[in-house]
């Protein structure tokens, strides 16, 4: 039908002047009321409530493939279905099924033959640890003994392990971890770190022909974790991925163990002579007139463990509705094992059932703001992070969203204060340009920045973030600092963390103080909103030295 000329100009009169929606009015660090009204809301008490269920014995401590760790994921899938979080799992679910090879240890021992003296026995025990074999149930290999460094061959540092020895059908004996150093042209810390990953070094031997590899915990690493204690870490069932190609045996020895071998072998090479070598770019590698004999036997079963993920739509109407900010925290832990004053389940209060609360709280402040950020908010709970980063690398390599979406991963993994909130850490972040969101979110919160306070632990290529790292994604790894604490509280907190690392006694603790979980948890919240709300998705620095990932595949790796 005609409509009257009149009716017209006054529909296009009050369209034209009608007022324009207003963006809401920020603050100097960028943030709106709406946020920081949403931050503060974030509750200790709610937090401590999810890690009162995830940490509960009736969990059995959250063990991949067991029904703790199910009751756990459905607990999650059930607080992000309560916050409105759209499932962004497999078919329209929650989850993202996980399929793993499962072992448990039934024999282990190494042996060494030549030399002076009888054979040279080592069991299973303090001294020496084969990893379980998680490939083929039975291992019985024998070969001439090497030693070769680092097992390293990283031609910008012109360093080479393998240019005096040849590694082919040897038994490789070899320190653990890479050369460190202050220098940016020879091993700096983060490159330190990548390079000496176990499982690059044990592909690369594997590569050229290593039967097995034996790695020794050098002093420095002795100093940080004694290796009596990380041959506990090794007493649980060992996981791999299904679609994991087999890895080169190996196993681990202590520095009193490699001196007893080298003294067989008649050498006069000190330890501490060797690691110097290596540090000066000036690797000895040799072969010790030995032979061993690595044997291990395991039982070898399959199972599944399932991820968790939601998604907090972006705004429709922005233009970067379809990309993502991510938070990860790893969902299990160690489960059962050896008793500690009583206690067999290592229940994981603070690794990581901490991390899954914080984010869950943090996703309802997001569902508070009113109006969705521009971008969306994925909230990844991974499993297996205990058994080797796995949950997160099969996440990465067999993403439920598109991963060229995700601009950015925040990690919370054992972030955990037990004092007074002064300052945080977000390791990875002086590598990218979320540096910037770091400090607009602690400048609202009153916080100071603090440097990584243990850079030689590497964690941020210890962690479930790394995975994203090496597909090219900017992380964030952010925990709470000690900046202002007295003597007296900085011991306290040494001491908590070494009573309950990885041990049963990582229990929930109805009296402790939450509020300065509960700030951490604002800070990660204002660092996604930066993120999420940034009119660019972040980058990586110029000169940043993780601007070579992704890397290209190499032989061996899966896809």
């Amino acid at each position: 039908m005609r409509v009257p000329l009149l009716l017209v100009c006054l529909t296009l009169a009050c369209a034209t002047s009608a007022p324009r929606p207003t963006a809401p009015a920020v603050d100097a660090n960028g943030f709106t009321d709406g946020a920081k009204s949403a931050a503060a809301g974030i509750r200790g008490e709610v937090i401590a409530s999810h890690i009162r269920f995830l940490a509960d014995d009736l969990l059995a401590g959250r063990d991949p493939g067991t029904h703790g760790y199910d009751v756990a994921a459905r607990y999650v899938a059930s607080q992000l279905q309560a916050l409105g979080a759209r499932p962004a799992g497999e078919g329209g679910t929650y989850f993202q099924k996980v399929p793993f090879v499962r072992a448990t240890p039934v024999s282990a021992s190494l042996e060494f033959s030549g030399g002076s003296g009888g054979p040279l026995s080592f069991a299973q025990g303090e001294e020496m640890f084969l990893l379980t074999d998680v490939d083929r149930g039975t291992t019985d290999v024998s070969g001439e003994v090497v030693f070769a460094g680092y097992a390293l061959s990283v031609p910008e540092y012109e360093y080479d392990d393998f240019a005096q020895v040849d590694v082919r059908d040897k038994v490789v004996l070899a320190f653990a971890g890479a050369p460190r150093s202050e220098r940016p042209d020879f091993f700096p810390n983060l490159a330190s770190a990548v390079h000496g990953q176990p499982e690059r070094v044990a592909r690369e031997l594997m590569r050229r022909g290593a039967r097995a590899v034996i790695f020794v915990w050098p002093p420095a690493k002795e100093a940080l974790t004694p290796f009596k204690m990380l041959a506990g870490y090794f007493g649980f069932e060992s996981m791999r991925l299904e679609d994991e190609p087999p890895l080169l045996p190996g196993g681990m020895m202590s520095v009193k163990a490699f001196e007893r071998v080298l003294k067989k072998a008649g050498r006069a090479d000190t330890v501490a002579g060797l690691v110097e070598a290596s540090a000066q770019g000036k690797p000895r590698g040799f072969s010790l007139g030995l032979r061993a004999r690595v044997r291990r036997e395991s039982k070898i079963r399959r199972i599944t463990s399932d991820n968790v993920i939601g998604l907090l739509p972006g705004d429709p109407a922005s233009p970067t509705a379809k990309e993502m900010v991510m938070y990860g925290a790893h969902l299990d832990h160690m489960g059962i094992g050896k008793p500690v004053d009583g206690d067999s389940i290592y229940n994981g209060a603070s690794d990581d059932a901490a991390g899954v609360a914080s984010i869950l709280e943090i996703a309802r402040a997001f569902t508070r703001l009113g109006q969705p950020p521009r971008r969306g908010i994925l909230l990844l709970f991974v499993t297996a992070e205990e058994r080797g980063l796995l949950g997160s690398e099969w996440f990465a390599r067999h993403p439920t969203v598109p991963l060229q979406d995700v601009v950015a991963d925040i990690d919370v993994d054992g972030a955990y204060p037990i004092n007074p909130l002064k300052d945080v850490v977000a390791l990875g972040t002086d590598e990218s340009s979320l540096g910037a969101d770091v400090a607009r979110a602690a400048a609202a919160l009153g916080l100071q920045i603090s440097p990584d306070p243990e850079p030689e632990e590497a964690y941020f290529v210890r962690s479930d973030n790394f995975n994203f790292v090496k597909k090219g994604i900017p992380a964030a790894q952010t925990f709470n600092g000690v900046a202002g604490l007295t003597p007296e509280q900085l011991a306290a907190y040494r001491e908590f963390w070494r009573k309950r690392y990885h041990r049963p006694q990582d229990n929930f603790e109805p009296d402790r103080d939450w509020g300065p979980l509960a700030q951490l948890t604002r800070f990660n919240f204002l660092l996604g909103v930066s993120i999420a709300q940034a009119p660019s998705r972040p980058t990586w620095n110029e000169g940043s030295w993780f601007r070579r990932f992704p890397e290209p595949k190499r032989a061996g790796e899966p896809d």
